[in-house]
Formats: structure tokens, C-alpha cells, sequence
């Protein structure tokens, strides 16, 4: 299967405050006919905790729209990085969770990512038992709309494996890993994620 090369929306508009990662909540129609002349064909969509109220993925006129110009430019919005969660804890906050995974299906959105990092950090066994129980509850809607949740997560091996033996949820998946070899990084993308696995570090040495 041929990987597609996507990038993350605010990256082809002009920064606000100096943000790397952003809804570009100006020119968020723009940056579809851009990334088409760039040869993109994936757009990560950002929901972030500034422009909640502004984003059109959160309205029935703004799905439309949005699906209109993915289908205009070839373009598919493939997933969302609820980036909101960096400042709202997961856990106090899963209502917009919810109504993303009743609804962007619509614009073609397949996976929702979400940062377990900021507010909503996973680092010990208290954390790590009341969040995957919120993950956990999302698996029959999941399911039912046929949605990926993917975990970015800031613990070390150990404590990713830990972690996922409180999460019973097989939406659920691992998005970026920090640190592995290239063989068992491949095989792992190849054969169980779709190459959607983000690998921040390969290892120089082979197995």
C-alpha cells in the first residue's frame, strides 16, 4: 500500500505568537489548495484550546464545508490532534470528545489523536488507572462510528505497557514511540499500524 504524506494544519499559514502547532482560524480554507500544489494529500486537523469557539469541525456548516473543500482539492482531513487537552485535563473534559467522534466521520476524519501530555500527563499509576477508565468508556461509540483514537503519550517503554494493561478499549492505539529499532519499528508499522506509528528516534545499531 503507498503511504500518503500529510502534514499538520498550520504549518502552511503565517505563525500566530510565534506557535509552531495551531488552528489557523484565518486561513484554515487556504491551506487545502496549498497543500495540493505542495503534493500533500493528508491534513492533521488542530483543535486548540484559543480558537475552540472558531473551529468548523465543532458545527454540522462547518463539517460540510470542510468535507466540500477536501473533495474540491483531493485533500482528506485524516485526523484531529485534540491539542485542547494540553491546557483542559482529558479526564474533566471528554463531552468534546464525544460529539468529535459522532461527527467528523462526515469529513473523513478516521483517527483523533490525543495528547496525554500538559494537563491531561500520564506519569504514575493513579493517572494512568482514571484515564485509561475515560478511554475505556469511549469504546462502544468508537466502534460504533468507526473511529481510531490515537494516544501520544510521555511515558518510557515500561510505562506505556504498563498503561495499556488498563485500557481494554482496541480503538486505542500507540501514535508516536520515542526510541526503537528500525526492524521492529517497520515491521510494527507495517503489519499493525497502517504506518501511522510517529517514531521520534531510530536507533543507529540494527538488532
Amino acid at each position: 500500500m503507498k503511504s500518503k504524506l500529510g502534514i499538520f494544519q498550520g504549518r502552511l499559514s503565517p505563525s500566530i505568537e510565534g506557535k509552531v502547532q495551531f488552528f489557523p482560524k484565518e486561513s484554515w480554507r487556504d491551506e487545502f489548495p496549498i497543500a495540493k500544489s505542495l503534493g500533500f494529500e493528508l491534513i492533521e486537523w488542530v483543535l486548540d484550546k484559543d480558537s475552540i469557539l472558531d473551529n468548523p469541525i465543532l458545527s454540522e456548516e462547518g463539517l460540510l464545508e470542510i468535507k466540500s473543500l477536501s473533495d474540491k482539492d483531493g485533500i482528506q482531513v485524516f485526523g484531529i490532534c485534540t491539542d485542547n487537552y494540553m491546557v483542559d485535563p482529558f479526564v474533566d473534559n471528554t463531552e468534546i470528545l464525544t460529539q468529535l467522534i459522532t461527527s467528523v466521520g462526515k469529513a473523513g476524519v478516521e483517527i483523533i489523536e490525543i495528547p496525554l501530555l500538559g494537563a491531561s500527563l500520564v506519569e504514575n499509576t493513579d493517572q494512568m488507572k482514571i484515564t485509561a477508565k475515560k478511554l475505556n468508556e469511549l469504546e462502544s461509540i468508537c466502534t460504533e462510528y468507526k473511529m481510531g483514537i490515537a494516544l501520544e503519550v510521555g511515558l518510557d517503554t515500561s510505562g506505556v505497557l504498563d498503561f495499556f494493561e488498563y485500557i481494554s478499549n482496541y480503538n486505542m492505539q500507540l501514535l508516536k514511540h520515542f526510541r526503537g529499532y528500525k526492524e521492529i519499528i517497520s515491521y510494527s508499522n507495517k503489519y499493525f499500524y497502517q504506518n501511522r506509528l510517529q517514531v521520534m528516534k531510530i536507533r543507529g545499531k540494527g538488532i
